[in-house]
């Protein structure tokens, strides 16, 4: 028998129910059994009686189609070691919804869709779910999967399912950007639970695969280069296309109850009044310094504005947000008190187009973070504030697989091997949030790979660095 369904007891004669045996009787190659419910424990206990070479739970909600098991037979033949098949679904109204093929994202916000498609003699070999982690064993199986066995997605629509559409939200846009189960950054909200669980099954896969730091690095930079600077520290602000929102960004770094600090400026191949806007301001405080780049790439623009730093310290400043008044001088007390600290990374706000905050967000915290959560998570917070050495150390920003998009995040993964993260724990930084973000416009699966790709070289520098600390 090639697929077996797993339905709760409680389901029973509904329309999910009727929809799999329309099903069964159409291919007459599946099967369906009932649950108490949709634990681990209560799957454990039906799985062994299994006769499908496949089996997925149908939870509340998804209509699978007649021909859902002939779809599943025509794509698993040549997919031997495939230990997880998820497919496109529709809506249903019959629009259907296309997902991303699996990039090995070990997240758990890879959307899968509502149905997983599990081998069955793979879970078993892997002892069946783990009861201890009834909100997360799915994603446990998932990343007992990973780098083991293949994650496929099938690009037919084999069940229907009704999604809400997410309308006007800023907190849904930003945090929530796909429908899978999770999304984005929402991890910031889940329940105490839900957090512990998540992040017991990812520090477990963390050990197993070798790249686990069981203690956070703790390299010391050098006091006597860092004194030798000119500048304490040297805000950098990439800009392209702000002319609107540049003003307001200087304004507030301007605003600053410290005096130690130089402001640049990196034109990004503006096409509007941005680069006159900037050197207008230059004018008129010599602490402004103005670079221009002919190209549109941001991290060759924050390059060029750490090599022409003469500060200890390098501030980010994106051209659309702002800073608190006091943002540089507790971020360099921060970074001064603690020279094993690479970075110092401190609380954030969302403000609208007129600086209003969005209270629907609150204070982001990120306190999530930790030197090896920051491999599963896709942030560490903001206002980020750097030695400059630290960078330099690391070759600067990539400019290479990360020129437009995750190279800050690149950065926090390679400066946390070696350094400590200071945590600042008050809003520093308050992010702008309006239609012309970069980050709003950048496609979701740009985005997604981006991030994936930072963390795949993260697990090899890993490899590296726990390999040769062991051979030491």
């Amino acid at each position: 028998m090639l697929l077996s369904f797993i339905l709760a007891r409680t389901l029973e004669k509904s329309k999910e129910h009727r929809c799999i045996l329309d099903c069964v009787k159409t291919s007459k190659n599946s099967e369906i059994l009932f649950s108490e419910d949709y634990g681990p424990e209560a799957l454990n206990r039906v799985l062994p009686g299994l006769k499908g070479e496949f089996f997925t739970v149908v939870v509340p909600g998804v209509q699978i189609k007649r021909e859902a098991a002939g779809i599943l037979k025509k794509f698993s033949p040549d997919k031997e070691n495939a230990g997880i098949f998820y497919s496109d679904y529709c809506s249903c109204d019959g629009k259907k919804t296309a997902l991303l093929d699996y990039n090995g994202d070990w997240t758990e916000r890879w959307n899968f869709g509502k149905l997983r498609i599990y081998r069955k003699s793979f879970v078993m070999e892997e002892n069946l779910f783990d009861e201890n982690l009834p909100q997360s064993f799915n994603y446990d199986m998932h990343l007992k999967f990973w780098g083991k066995r293949d994650i496929v997605r099938i690009p037919e629509a084999m069940y229907s399912f009704e999604t809400v559409e997410r309308k006007n939200s800023i907190k849904d846009k930003l945090f929530f950007p796909s429908q899978g189960e999770y999304g984005g950054f929402s991890y910031l909200y889940y329940s105490d639970s839900q957090k512990e669980q998540i992040e017991k099954c990812f520090m477990n896969f963390l050990v197993r695969q070798g790249v686990y730091f069981y203690e956070e690095p703790r390299k010391t930079a050098s006091k006597r280069a860092e004194e030798a600077c000119d500048v304490t520290v040297s805000v950098v602000i990439p800009v392209h296309n702000r002319a609107d929102f540049l003003k307001s960004a200087v304004s507030s770094v301007l605003e600053q109850d410290t005096k130690e600090w130089e402001l640049i400026v990196v034109d990004n191949a503006s096409d509007d009044r941005t680069y006159e806007t900037a050197l207008e301001l230059s004018q008129k405080d010599p602490r402004i310094r103005v670079f221009r780049r002919d190209d549109n790439r941001i991290a060759k623009a924050l390059n060029l504005g750490v090599k022409k730093a003469r500060g200890q310290f390098i501030a980010q400043l994106d051209s659309d947000d702002l800073y608190s008044p006091s943002t540089l001088r507790l971020m360099i007390k921060a970074l001064k008190s603690d020279l094993t600290a690479g970075l110092a990374v401190s609380y954030y706000d969302l403000i609208d187009c007129d600086g209003n905050v969005l209270n629907e967000m609150g204070v982001v915290r990120h306190e999530e973070y930790s030197v090896n959560n920051i491999l599963r998570v896709d942030g560490a917070g903001a206002v980020r504030v750097w030695r400059k050495s630290a960078i330099e150390e690391m070759g600067y920003f990539d400019e290479g697989d990360f020129c437009d998009y995750g190279e800050d995040y690149d950065m926090v993964l390679k400066v946390t091997e070696k350094y400590r993260l200071k945590r600042v724990r008050e809003v520093l930084y308050h992010y702008r949030r309006h239609p012309g973000n970069s980050d709003v416009l950048r496609s979701e699966i740009f985005k997604l790979n981006a991030k994936n790709q930072a963390r795949l070289n993260a697990y090899k520098r890993r490899k590296e660095i726990i390999g040769g600390s062991e051979n030491e």
